[in-house]
């Protein structure tokens, strides 16, 4: 196993994306849905001076998923006006409204986005600011039996937490590129300020569905995660190269990468070295908890 994290050449990265993206595809259990049959309700909409904003929850007649979403788009005379470029969907730890000042208006990066053409899109994941599974938090209404107290069989029979947020990114990233009022063909991806690890397994997911990504880790791993009722517990994801693992599956896509340990840095870059892209990694050495304005820079350039 050890050798698939270190591929010398094309096909060694081929048997490292067949195995690890084969694992994390387990891991999900579910693969990318296309963009029909996602509804968006709205709750609110706004505007100012060259921007729209959009509140509302989306609704997927496949699986029965709901997750709440910010969209922010470039606006002429008070109305969106279509973004030149695509759409950037950003997730964050602390959800939709990170994208939004406490008086409504659009945070300094999401205006940087907005200026270049991007229009902008913030994901709630399922049971924002829970820390454990629902197992661990759920009053008993009887006595359990020691079975019930399994993770094994608890997460053979129920998705993890972690897998439930990651299906709400890849939702939102078919919706913004299938159904969305900004049909974006072009989706590039920023992840950070805790929500980097669920923008790092998304991107595995979805493939290249997402153009470029932007992600700081914070430092997160899999295998510091060391209770299996944690809300961040992804069985099987350790053993198969822990987040570095999921992430080495984006070579040769742009990837700019921090908050990561330098093993994961030479995983990524002996995987974008075999893939014959060395350029379109960049790692690096600190982090700041979320995608900085720096990383947003990257993520619109070409």
């Amino acid at each position: 196993m050890a050798r698939l994290f270190r591929p010398g050449d094309a096909a060694a990265l081929g048997e490292a994306r067949e195995v690890i993206g084969g694992a994390f595809s387990v891991m999900l259990g579910r693969p990318p849905r296309a963009g029909k049959g996602i509804e968006m309700q709205v709750y609110e909409e706004g505007s100012g001076p060259g921007y729209s904003r959009t509140r509302g929850v989306l609704r997927c007649g496949v699986g029965g998923e709901e997750v709440g979403i910010i969209l922010v788009r470039r606006a002429r005379d008070g109305k969106p006006a279509a973004g030149d470029k695509g759409a950037m969907l950003w997730v964050d730890g602390g959800g939709a409204d990170s994208l939004l000042e406490p008086t409504g208006a659009p945070v300094p990066e999401v205006r940087q986005a907005l200026g270049s053409g991007w229009d902008v899109a913030g994901v709630d994941v399922h049971r924002p600011g829970a820390r454990w599974n629902r197992r661990v938090v759920e009053p008993k209404a009887k006595a359990e039996d020691p079975w019930q107290r399994d993770p094994i069989l608890t997460y053979g029979y129920n998705e993890p937490l972690f897998v439930q947020r990651v299906h709400d990114v890849m939702t939102v990233a078919a919706w913004l590129r299938d159904a969305s009022p900004v049909k974006a063909k072009r989706l590039r991806l920023l992840g950070g300020r805790g929500g980097g690890h669920w923008a790092a397994v998304a991107s595995a997911a979805l493939g290249d569905r997402i153009e470029r990504a932007a992600i700081d880790l914070g430092g997160f791993r899999f295998a510091a995660v060391v209770s299996p009722w944690a809300a961040d517990f992804l069985p099987g994801a350790e053993k198969y190269g822990d987040v570095g693992g999921a992430l080495m599956l984006a070579a040769p896509r742009p990837l700019w990468i921090a908050g990561v340990d330098g093993g994961t840095r030479e995983m990524l870059r002996a995987a974008y070295a075999a893939a014959g892209a060395p350029e379109a990694l960049t790692a690096e050495d600190g982090s700041d908890g979320r995608g900085s304005a720096g990383a947003v820079s990257w993520l619109m350039g070409e």
